[in-house]
Order: C-alpha cells, then structure tokens, then sequence
C-alpha cells in the first residue's frame, strides 16, 4: 500500500480506525487487559468535542481505544497521518528523513521524529528464522568521514562496526558490533545462521579464520577483492549492495545519527529488503504494531550518545 493507497482508501478517522481494528483483531476484538471478547462499543467526546471509539470489557470494566497498548499509544496525532508516515517509509528504499515526513504530514519535526522512531521501532521483528542454505557474510563500519589532521587510528575510533548476513536468495540480517572481531561476528553469526548452512561465502578478512571450527572452515569459500570482486558464484556482491542502500540513507537523507538509535535505523533497512515483495507490508507494520512496548520520547532523547 503506498501513499495515493492511503489518501484513497482512508478518507477519515473512522475508517482508519476501523483498518487497525481488522490487523490488530482478526477473530474479533479483545480486552488489552484480560484477552476477553465480550466488549461493548462506546462512542465518546472528548474535550475537543471530537468523536472517538472506546471499547470497554464486560468481565474487568476495563476502558481502552484501538491505540492502547500500540506504537500510537498515547499520540494525537490522527492515525491517517501515522497511516501516510508508515506508506512513505515503507516505500523509501534508501530511507527518508524525519523532516521530509514532517513536510508531507503536515507535522513538526519533533512529532515526525518521534513519528519515525515508533514505526522503526515496530519493523523491529523480533526472533527471526535461521538463515541457512549458502550464506554471504560482511561487516563494515559507519561513522563520519575524517576530519583534517585526524589520525586514521582515531577516526576508526568514531566509526561503528556492522555485520551484515545475507542468505542467497533469501533474508538479510544487520547487526551493530561493540567491536570489529571474531567474538562479536562470531556472537551475531549464532543468532543469525542455522548450524547446518550449506556455504559460507567472506572477504579475506582476517576475522574469518579465527572464529570458524574445522567443520566451518570446509564450508567457507573466500573472494580475495585484492584480485578481483567476483569468482562465478563465490562473491559478498549481495550482502554489499545491502550495506549500500543503507549507507546512501544514511548519507543522503539522514545525513546524522546517533549510536543509540543505530538499531532502529538498521532494523528499518533490514525489514524494508525483507519485505520488499511483500504486498502486504504495510499491514504487517500494523500488525506488529500491536506487539511492540510503547516507546516514550524520555527514552529516545536521554542519553542519545554521540553522533556520526
């Protein structure tokens, strides 16, 4: 679904409303509080004389709207605009500022960037299928460039390690490192990829050889990019044409980040190329919606860390 999709289909709130309802409870609506189906509908106004659906449960008396317990609890913004913000990132393959969304919405940059980090947050899927069958693994870093006079040992210092893991013809997986070495790929690699992987296709880092046992290492196959960048089947090609549409987003439109929220951004790219032939992906925003700990401004702007 994409933005005309949404300006069509969901004229006002009510059939915005009436949307996340269907995502949220497919079988019929249930009590955020104790799961029960018998509820009653209310329809409500509030100080602002506006008309809003509340939903009571008839075995706790518990009040709650649609929102409750979602990435738009607690917002006032409408869920038409959320609806646009969630069509237009899902759409930006290389990423779209808090400042664009803002502008298109008709918000301020405050709410567009709180906006953007609840739906990031919501593309954050959780525990995900083992990758398997012949794998490409990769990490780089993201950072700043180097400023003048800055020794290349402490500009290394302000860059951030990424690992990246692309199953062929399969899923990606982005991870952020504490640190560039076998442990830390290592720790990301048994998350990631199911023991019985088929291949395993790296760079001539020297990573590589100190984190693999003897069973691994028979399954690895190495491209030497000093000699050339593909050898038939035996390339990183798609694990770093991964890592490039993430770092145009980052260059290109958000141009500064934070370390603290650098997995949001990662998870942002990582579902976006998941999903990428998913008709259904902005369904499946709201449908995580749901899932996903309402996340406070407080816990956004404390301690944000440096930026690169």
């Amino acid at each position: 679904m994409n933005l005309a999709d949404v300006t069509r289909d969901f004229p006002d709130e009510k059939s915005c409303t009436a949307f996340l309802e269907r995502q949220r409870w497919p079988n019929g609506v249930e009590c955020v509080k104790c799961n029960s189906q018998r509820i009653s509908r209310i329809t409500s106004k509030g100080k602002t004389g506006k008309e809003r659906l509340l939903y009571e449960c008839m075995a706790c008396g518990n009040q709650f709207t649609v929102k409750a317990g979602t990435m738009f609890h607690d917002s006032h913004i409408p869920l038409r605009k959320w609806f646009m913000a969630i069509a237009i990132i899902c759409q930006a393959k290389k990423g779209i500022s808090a400042n664009q969304v803002g502008r298109t919405i008709g918000v301020s940059l405050k709410s567009a960037w709180y906006l953007c980090h609840r739906i990031r947050e919501a593309m954050n899927t959780g525990d995900l299928p083992l990758l398997k069958g012949t794998i490409e693994l990769d990490e780089t870093y993201v950072g700043g460039r180097k400023r003048r006079d800055e020794s290349k040992e402490t500009w290394y210092e302000r860059k951030h390690p990424v690992v990246g893991i692309v199953e062929r013809g399969g899923e990606v997986r982005f991870r952020k490192m504490p640190r560039a070495n076998a442990k830390s790929v290592r720790a990301v690699y048994d998350k990631c990829v199911s023991p019985n992987v088929h291949r395993i296709v790296t760079d001539e880092s020297a990573i590589y050889p100190y984190m693999f046992n003897k069973d691994e290492e028979l399954k690895r196959f190495t491209i030497k990019h000093a000699e050339r960048y593909a050898d038939g089947w035996i390339h990183t090609n798609t694990v770093e044409s991964s890592f490039a549409c993430f770092k145009r987003g980052l260059v290109g439109s958000f141009h500064k980040l934070s370390y603290k929220h650098l997995d949001r951004y990662l998870h942002e790219f990582e579902f976006r190329q998941n999903n990428r032939k998913n008709p259904a992906m902005f369904e499946r925003v709201l449908q995580n919606s749901a899932a996903t700990p309402h996340l406070t401004f407080r816990a956004l702007v404390d301690s944000g860390g440096s930026r690169f």
